[in-house]
């Protein structure tokens, strides 16, 4: 729980490239080589499939948010003790948020190594490719149900912008804007709307 699963799947994340390259997983993963992921797809179809599940990505997020699972899951966030002591099974619920959330990462890397038509260890596990999205809630707004996409749009633009204007200096500018983001608004910027009165403060935004 807490600091000591995000840093077991750290671990994980890390340990994969090395696991998938070893000489165990090699004849099946062909380690540093990589293979061909997909017959090339048109980039119109590739655009419209990952419009598809970002589409089912939110519609999900909001059914969650608005039944009784989410009233479970926001119990748990605030404080798993007491949520336990009234009768959720914290575990069992944080099974099935870690499940979703796993299979709707997988969907979207179908896209991804599409576009990208091969795949190997060290792409497929990359630690940028899969920072980001954390980024992207943190910016939005973790536990809301447009942050995320909001926290998308916004980094994207910025790391497109940055990596063309500054090659060398990329990721260190990118990595200063991410923590002056983070320090100016802790709660994302959808928390921060609702903390002006902006939009109204309920779940389902």
């Amino acid at each position: 729980r807490g600091s000591y699963f995000a840093i077991g799947m750290l671990a994980i994340l890390i340990a994969s490239p090395i696991i998938a390259s070893s000489k165990y997983l090699s004849p099946i993963t062909r380690g540093g080589y990589g293979f061909q992921f997909v017959q090339p797809v048109s980039t119109t179809m590739m655009y419209y499939a990952a419009f598809f599940i970002a589409v089912m990505c939110v519609f999900t997020a909001y059914k969650i948010i608005t039944s009784g699972f989410g009233a479970k899951l926001l119990a748990i966030r605030e404080d798993e003790e007491g949520a336990s002591s009234i009768g959720i099974n914290t575990t069992e619920n944080k099974i099935k948020a870690f499940t979703i959330s796993a299979f709707f990462a997988g969907l979207a890397a179908g896209p991804h190594f599409a576009f990208q038509n091969y795949i190997e260890p060290h792409s497929g596990f990359g630690l940028l490719l899969n920072i980001g999205p954390i980024v992207m809630v943190l910016l939005g707004g973790a536990g809301t149900l447009y942050g995320p996409v909001l926290g998308a749009v916004i980094i994207t633009f910025v790391e497109e912008f940055l990596w063309g204007t500054f090659t060398e200096l990329y990721l260190t500018i990118y990595g200063v804007v991410i923590i002056l983001l983070v320090v100016l608004m802790p709660g994302g910027i959808i928390e921060w709307l609702k903390s002006r009165g902006v939009l109204p403060k309920i779940r389902a935004i």
